[in-house]
């Protein structure tokens, strides 16, 4: 799984947590349905890419008639905070804005925690991914 970086993506947050863990979700539209899909990452080396780190991840599809976007965003901004309270990590949100997909890659870059690994459609199959 993976968090889909698309003109269709409405927002992005992350926790890092102080006990060797992150939090990453993401909040995207396909079609008549909001996926939300989050994992959390326990470290378990300090590579960047190819590591062993432990990562849960997990998926939720809620169709578009059932909630609003704003309903989501508020759902996610809550979880992301009792995460952030009780773990006294770094929190970060990054919605969709007017500069689209292109500003929301250009901002997420800036994040600590995100490191982008350019591939090819190979590599990326190669991967798995």
């Amino acid at each position: 799984m993976s968090i889909e970086m698309t003109d269709k993506t409405i927002g992005i947050w992350a926790v890092n947590l102080l006990n060797k863990s992150d939090f990453l979700g993401g909040v995207w539209l396909d079609g008549d349905v909001y996926v939300m899909e989050y994992r959390f990452r326990y470290y378990v080396d300090d590579k960047t890419f190819d590591s062993k780190d432990k990562k849960n991840w997990y998926h939720a599809e809620v169709p578009i008639d059932g909630v609003t976007e704003e309903e989501l965003i508020s759902a996610m901004r809550m979880v992301v905070e009792l995460m952030w309270k009780k773990s006294g990590g770094q929190r970060y949100e990054l919605l969709m804005g007017p500069g689209g997909i292109k500003e929301m890659m250009a901002d997420l870059k800036k994040w600590p925690m995100i490191s982008m690994l350019h591939l090819t459609p190979e590599q990326a199959e190669e991967r798995g991914l």
